[in-house]
């Protein structure tokens, strides 16, 4: 895992920005996620999630994503991320995803430990392939317009093709 502390440009640290972000990289084989948590308004993103449930064996020498997650959050006092982007719906991006994440869609997805997300981001491709293969009903929180996602204020007049 590779962790970057991205301080404000020197010009503007005798604003008294100070630090912004501390952006952390995760090993490839876990599909290329990150998180990016935003210092001064304490706001955590996490960018796709992959996995790799043998990183859970005794003697694995995998990068255990789950269980770094769960103890940054714990560290940090929160059990929820305000964003989960899933840039795409390739199985390395999303691997293990459905058993991490609460997800509001079906209750066998909600409870336990699952973490919570305040906000999803996905492109439009992925739940329109969930609508036609799993009849994947979304909340109206979570609305399409072309390839990205936003807000009901922002899709009041939008429908999902």
């Amino acid at each position: 895992m590779s962790t970057r502390i991205w301080p404000a440009p020197p010009d503007r640290r005798e604003w008294g920005i100070g630090l912004v972000a501390k952006v952390s990289f995760f090993p490839v084989s876990n599909g290329d996620s990150s998180q990016i948590v935003l210092v001064k308004t304490d706001k955590w993103l996490l960018f796709d999630f992959h996995h790799q449930k043998r990183s859970e064996e005794d003697g694995s020498t995998d990068f255990n994503l789950k269980k770094h997650l769960k103890e940054q959050l714990k560290t940090a006092k929160r059990d929820y991320y305000d964003v989960l982007a899933l840039t795409h719906g390739d199985d390395d991006h999303i691997r293990n995803s459905a058993d991490f994440f609460e997800l509001r869609h079906a209750a066998k997805y909600q409870g336990g430990d699952r973490t919570k997300v305040s906000e999803l981001w996905v492109p439009a491709s992925i739940i329109r392939r969930m609508v036609r293969v799993h009849q994947f009903v979304f909340s109206e929180r979570h609305t399409a317009i072309g390839d990205h996602m936003a807000r009901p204020s922002e899709a009041a007049s939008s429908t999902l093709s």
